[in-house]
């Protein structure tokens, strides 16, 4: 038996074609981000959220949800709300952030390094950036890369 799991990220700002397409789960992201938003201020995690509810019923965010099940919603983001976990998800969420970041960054040097020896026809200068990584750096201080 195999078995295929499929995970997406369903914070506020990711995958955009789902949220797109299903708007109780767009607001719910939103309505957690504004919670968070909340708590990174400083307050209180019964008072962000409580902040957060009535924020997000003003603005139309789950508004009828929010409002019918006001007490249960809160009891039940209170009971489950462990900040140390919350922590630890920010700053998994910072580095997640940080490494692609970084890779965008890497990759572009390293076009322009290709581009530029290319230019240049030193082919074995390229081939040999792909193995050795201080002559590659070497390089990359030769273009001022």
């Amino acid at each position: 038996m195999e078995l295929r799991v499929r995970m997406l990220n369903i914070n506020y700002g990711y995958n955009r074609q789902l949220m797109e397409r299903c708007r109780v789960l767009k607001e719910y992201a939103m309505f957690v981000d504004i919670s968070r938003q909340y708590m990174r201020r400083g307050l209180p995690s019964q008072a962000a959220v409580e902040d957060a509810i009535q924020y997000c019923i003003e603005q139309k965010i789950l508004a009828e949800t929010l409002t019918k099940y006001r007490a249960e919603v809160l009891g039940m983001i209170l009971e489950e709300f462990d900040k140390d976990k919350y922590e630890r998800t920010l700053r998994a969420e910072g580095r997640e952030e940080g490494r692609k970041e970084g890779k965008e960054i890497g990759e572009e040097r390293a076009n322009r390094l290709i581009r530029a020896l290319l230019e240049q026809n030193r082919m074995e200068d390229l081939e040999r950036s792909t193995r050795d990584r201080k002559y590659r750096e070497a390089l990359y201080e030769e273009f001022h890369i």
